[in-house]
């Protein structure tokens, strides 16, 4: 028997990267996993590991939270994004090779996804990498990006 769907909210980073994938979380846990990456390189794990893989400003440091040496702040925006993803629909993600090219805007527009668990629903037909700007404060969804800036 496979779970169904699993959320990993900034999966941890540190020891797990040289480590087994048997030992750390990977797409074949679940049916659907998807991961909420905000704090990739300190505490959390760089490297896409699940179905859909979402990396709100970069995933690595978070808006707002200054020069976060320890990387606390940044680890723990992923919880913030998942509980406000449970009534916004508005963490509208691209699909893109990487960070430079979202915000070059080389992304194709019609590739996006909404990040969380909106109305308890998980966008399950997604795959692949996804990433989004979001506010420095709550609300944090921006909701969708300019189509000027899109090919």
């Amino acid at each position: 028997y496979k779970i169904s769907v699993f959320l990993g909210l900034d999966p941890a980073g540190p020891l797990f990267v040289k480590s087994d994938p048997s030992n750390r979380l990977i797409a074949t846990d679940a049916n659907f996993v998807q991961v909420i990456h905000t704090n990739a390189l300190i505490y959390g794990y760089f490297y896409p590991c699940g179905t859909a893989d979402y990396y709100p400003n970069g995933g690595e440091n978070q808006t707002s939270c200054g020069n976060d040496i320890t990387g606390v702040c940044s680890h723990q925006r992923s919880l913030a994004f998942y509980v406000e993803s449970l009534t916004s629909d508005k963490f509208v993600s691209y699909k893109c090779d990487d960070y430079d090219s979202y915000q070059n805007g080389t992304c194709k527009l019609e590739d996006k996804s909404i990040m969380g668990q909106f109305t308890n629903k998980i966008d399950t037909k997604a795959s692949g990498t996804y990433y989004l700007d979001t506010n420095d404060a709550p609300p944090y969804a921006k909701g969708l990006k300019s189509e000027s800036i899109f090919i």
